[in-house]
């Protein structure tokens, strides 16, 4: 059967793009799934099983070895993947905290770290040289709450490395927390107290984007809609400019999701869940000004996530309750963003990852 399947994928041609989905598996979805999407035609192919797994939510790939992570709540495990995207489990370990809802790789592939949602820990683990990851994460704290109903105490919700600093953004804090890592430490790979950005309070920063030139960041706030731009400075951030995701008319209610810089640095998307659309902003660099550009429904009930091709022509756009992936066409020299009627049904899906 699974021979099948891949000689199905390869007749999309050899210029389609595999890509991997992590899902919610408390209704119809049983693990993580792969599907290709062919960048000539705009063309997606049907999404099948390609590992057993309760709740793979989000997924990061070894910058080395053909090994995928994914969060899994109470745990995190190991898979390694082939050219033609065939699953099979490495290894899992608990992650200690509660509700681990994000992930990342740091550069040189010794080690991981999780985002536990649920306790607002952090989770850091050690990885073998095959990627594998070596039980008993190394669990970080950091007490504190904000002025939302939400905010009653931490909620660590992204992790982004960038060299050797691990950025933190706290749902529940109202921060960024900026964490020196160092793996070669061994067991103890933090070598500074974090400092801590604070963002407007009420606004639940949720996850972080780079832009390519790796001197500015961009933070979705999910509580209060906005997006904004940071300098970096080593783990210092600066506020440039802060915008909001929404329409000026929009009444309705309203969570963000997910934000992602394109390629040629001149671009940022963020999703919003409620007014279900993709907001595209112009981004200077030189002024480190965000500008709301278009809000563009994107065909999708509740877009936990979405992601750029490779090609940075295109976006797919995760429908967790509409239980589909949408195709979004962009234009990187004009800015254009429209919905196509390319579409796939997912059962659940909340993170999207071409393979590398």
């Amino acid at each position: 059967m699974k021979s099948i399947f891949l000689i199905l994928l390869l007749t999309l041609g050899a210029q389609a793009e595999r890509f991997l989905i992590g899902t919610s598996t408390g209704g119809d979805s049983k693990g993580i799934y792969l599907a290709e999407f062919d960048p000539k035609t705009g063309k997606l192919s049907d999404a099948k099983l390609a590992a057993e797994a309760k709740n793979p939510g989000f997924l990061a790939f070894h910058p080395d070895k053909s090994v995928v992570y994914a969060s899994q709540g109470d745990k995190v495990s190991a898979f390694n993947y082939t050219d033609e995207g065939a699953l099979t489990l490495l290894n899992t370990a608990p992650v200690t905290g509660k509700g681990a809802c994000h992930l990342d790789v740091y550069s040189s592939g010794k080690a991981l770290a999780t985002s536990n949602y649920g306790d607002g820990t952090i989770s850091t683990f050690l990885l073998k040289d095959d990627g594998s990851i070596i039980p008993g994460s190394i669990l970080l704290r950091n007490p504190g709450k904000s002025i939302h109903p939400r905010q009653k105490g931490p909620h660590a919700h992204g992790i982004h490395f960038l060299a050797d600093t691990m950025f933190v953004p706290d749902l529940g804090l109202d921060k960024i927390l900026a964490y020196t890592f160092d793996p070669t430490r061994g067991n103890n790979p933090v070598r500074a107290t974090p400092p801590a950005t604070n963002v407007t309070p009420g606004d639940g920063p949720r996850h972080l984007a780079f832009h390519p030139d790796k001197k500015h960041l961009f933070a979705i706030h999910e509580l209060s809609s906005h997006a904004e731009a940071f300098t970096i400075n080593g783990a210092q951030l600066t506020s440039t400019s802060r915008v909001s995701t929404l329409p000026e008319d929009f009444e309705g209610k309203n969570t963000t999701a997910e934000i992602e810089a394109h390629p040629n640095g001149r671009w940022v998307f963020a999703s919003n869940r409620g007014h279900d659309s993709i907001v595209l902003f112009a981004f200077d660099a030189e002024s480190g000004e965000l500008a709301r550009k278009a809000v563009v429904p994107c065909g999708a009930a509740h877009p936990r996530h979405f992601t750029l091709t490779p090609d940075g022509n295109w976006l797919l756009v995760a429908g967790r309750d509409s239980n589909n992936i949408r195709v979004m066409s962009f234009d990187p020299e004009s800015g254009k963003l429209e919905l196509t009627s390319e579409a796939i049904e997912t059962p659940s899906p909340i993170c999207l990852k071409f393979l590398p």
